[in-house]
């Protein structure tokens, strides 16, 4: 179990990495997102408001991809990967942010909100499937790790940023 202390955040971290395939990375300082994230500019940002933000979301990423000559198999991946993010803005924030950086065929997806947070020590267990902090089916996180190369999660009492990262080939 993961406690509230910074050194046990470390214990944390290793244990995300090692219950993911070291895909999911507990990100205690934004400094430690990828270098494109915040330093660059998006090339799509769509706010969240309500469940309808997500069906115009889901046309602007599809549109995107298909600009950037994604296979459909990938742009289903990162539709499904976002829905999920999304769903839980909606469920724990209300509200929230997309932005999409793009660099050497990867794409580095930020589903960001200014909710609670959730309690670090919770986190392994959430990524579970079947798993969940509200009624649901608590299949968010683990199939957006399952259909990413990477993810990355910042959260605490002011929100939660959480970068999606879907790779090309």
């Amino acid at each position: 179990m993961c406690l509230k202390s910074s050194l046990d955040s470390i214990e944390c971290r290793d244990l995300l990495l090692s219950l993911t395939n070291d895909k999911l990375y507990l990100v205690m300082d934004k400094d430690e997102f990828p270098e494109i994230v915040f330093k660059k500019t998006p090339e799509v940002s769509i706010k969240i408001d309500s469940v309808e933000d997500l069906a115009y979301a889901k046309k602007v990423i599809e549109d995107f991809f298909c600009r950037k000559n994604w296979n459909k198999n990938k742009i289903f991946d990162i539709i499904i990967s976002v829905s999920e993010a999304v769903s839980n803005v909606l469920k724990h924030a209300q509200n929230g942010n997309i932005n999409i950086y793009y660099e050497d065929d990867s794409a580095y997806i930020s589903v960001s909100d200014s909710g609670e947070g959730i309690e670090i020590e919770d986190i392994p267990r959430l990524i579970q499937k079947g798993e969940s902090s509200k009624a649901s089916l608590g299949m968010g996180f683990s199939i957006i790790i399952e259909l990413s190369s990477a993810v990355w999660i910042h959260t605490n009492s002011n929100g939660t940023i959480l970068i999606i990262m879907i790779e090309k080939f």
